[in-house]
């Protein structure tokens, strides 16, 4: 492959070599050696000498649509757009470098630089455009389930060897995932994305605690009475519940075209998530027993009073709403993205904020190869993190993309995606590690198939004793639990 790509450089080079020796040398030159490439449509040999010219300080509208028109041929979209931009700034009334500019702009990905651009666009051409606006862009569907590793205790509650009064798991097991998204054109400079989203997450409660009953193990009779013996040692008992979370999520964002080709995109996410929050209610109640009786001398009766636990359940239906506020601002430089992100939201009764920047390049000037790496800051309270993210994408066969990514860094009532996706149960999430397959059928259908892996911490509390007897004192500890989740999600979209 190396020897290829040297060989291939020559050649350029000595095709290149006594254009680039006269194309530094007046605009005379440089207009005749890039107007004879473009005949000929030697596209690399005319790439090399228009980046020379213009580093050479010679630019004009002709140069332009050459350089743009080879970069187009190359299926270099990117760097296309950038010399028909430019070409548009030379000379505004040639319809040829307005349609090169709207069709590099919609094979880039960019629908909503396009969309732009046809507001811009001369009265003669921009009819022909606005047939391709609709007020609804495209619908989408994704869902899908997620099998988790926490559906069953992991008898992390050792009160045997650690002897205590109490302890309490909560698991995550399965869960279902659903969301419908609409995506809608407001005007050339704005449109607005709205998606509804289910999330069904089962669960489990399990409680072991210790308590002391008055047992009975033997009974004497006889002709004055009787004598009882009891059992006051403590015992272990526990407690099994499943239960569901139910989530229902609205998210409503919308992307603005801004002068000098910046983007802003506000954002809201409320979420309104419901279950039965199973409580547990300590109580005591004093026994006597009687251990004695003479029913001859009533003086011999002895009976011993002690203090009984008892543990009872309630289950109470609890319901809230959270939210997430962003905001994200971008910019386009040639092959490169740059954008910064803000969030503020209340997530189980905690604020957070969080800051971050993202960067993505596109090496080919296309969407055959690409990439993005992103840092975030995230503040709750005390708790400071940084999370980090790095994603790379690009065509795998003729009509099939594939990315991964990996996220890294405890997600934990974080959100990602300009507020999109928000992580908002109660386990510690360690990292995410997914890949996503995308099927254009069509102009108007892409299918998409991604797995999602996480890896999570859940939690058990627990009490032990920490002095002996006959005074002890009790201290509640946590144990922490690696599991992990796998998501299967299928995606249709289908553009209008």
């Amino acid at each position: 492959m190396k020897i290829k790509y040297i060989c291939f450089c020559l050649v350029v080079f000595i095709v290149c070599a006594p254009f680039l020796a006269k194309a530094g040398s007046d605009f005379t030159t440089v207009d005749a050696v890039t107007f004879r490439l473009y005949q000929e449509q030697k596209w690399d040999s005319l790439i090399v000498v228009g980046r020379r010219a213009l580093k050479d300080d010679i630019d004009y509208y002709f140069l332009r649509m050459r350089l743009g028109i080879a970069y187009y041929s190359k299926t270099k979209y990117i760097p296309a757009a950038e010399s028909f931009r430019k070409a548009i700034f030379f000379n505004s009334k040639e319809q040829a470098a307005w349609k090169y500019l709207y069709s590099s702009y919609v094979l880039a990905n960019r629908s909503n630089d396009a969309l732009a651009l046809v507001t811009r666009m001369p009265v003669e051409i921009r009819q022909a455009y606005k047939e391709d606006k609709k007020f609804i862009e495209m619908i989408s569907f994704e869902g899908g389930p997620t099998f988790s590793s926490d559906s069953k205790a992991q008898n992390n509650l050792d009160i045997k060897s650690q002897p205590g009064p109490y302890g309490e798991q909560d698991l995550y097991g399965n869960s279902y995932y659903g969301q419908l998204g609409v995506l809608m054109n407001i005007s050339g400079k704005m449109n607005l994305s709205v998606a509804y989203s289910y999330m069904d997450f089962t669960k489990q409660k399990f409680y072991q605690y210790t308590q002391f009953d008055n047992q009975l193990i033997s009974r004497a009779d006889s002709f004055w009475g009787f004598i009882n013996k009891y059992n006051f040692s403590p015992t272990t008992k526990t407690a099994d519940f499943t239960y569901h979370v139910r989530q229902q999520d609205i998210c409503v964002g919308s992307t603005i075209q801004l002068p000098g080709g910046f983007k802003l995109e506000p954002a809201v996410h409320l979420l309104y998530v419901r279950y039965n929050l199973i409580t547990p209610k300590y109580s005591k109640t004093s026994v006597t027993d009687t251990l004695v009786f003479d029913s001859i001398f009533p003086g011999n009766n002895y009976f011993a009073s002690v203090e009984k636990e008892n543990y009872s359940f309630i289950e109470k239906d609890t319901s809230f709403i959270n939210y997430v506020v962003s905001l994200g601002i971008s910019k386009d430089f040639s092959v490169f993205n740059l954008r910064l992100n803000g969030s503020w939201s209340n997530l189980n009764n905690k604020t957070q904020k969080q800051i971050g920047a993202a960067f993505t390049f596109y090496p080919l000037g296309n969407l055959d190869f690409y990439g993005t790496s992103a840092v975030t800051g995230f503040f709750q309270g005390k708790d400071e993190r940084l999370i980090l993210s790095q994603s790379l994408g690009g065509r795998v066969l003729r009509k099939l993309w594939l990315e991964g990514n990996v996220i890294y860094g405890d997600l934990t009532n974080a959100n990602i995606a300009n507020g999109s996706i928000v992580y908002n149960n109660a386990d510690k999430i360690d990292y995410r590690i997914g890949g996503t397959l995308i099927w254009p059928l069509s102009k108007h259908v892409e299918l998409s198939l991604a797995y999602q892996y996480f890896q999570k911490e859940s939690s058990t509390l627990y009490y032990v004793f920490k002095n002996p007897s006959p005074d002890p004192t009790t201290t509640m500890e946590t144990l922490y639990s690696k599991y992990h989740t796998n998501s299967i999600i299928i995606g249709i979209k289908w553009k209008l």
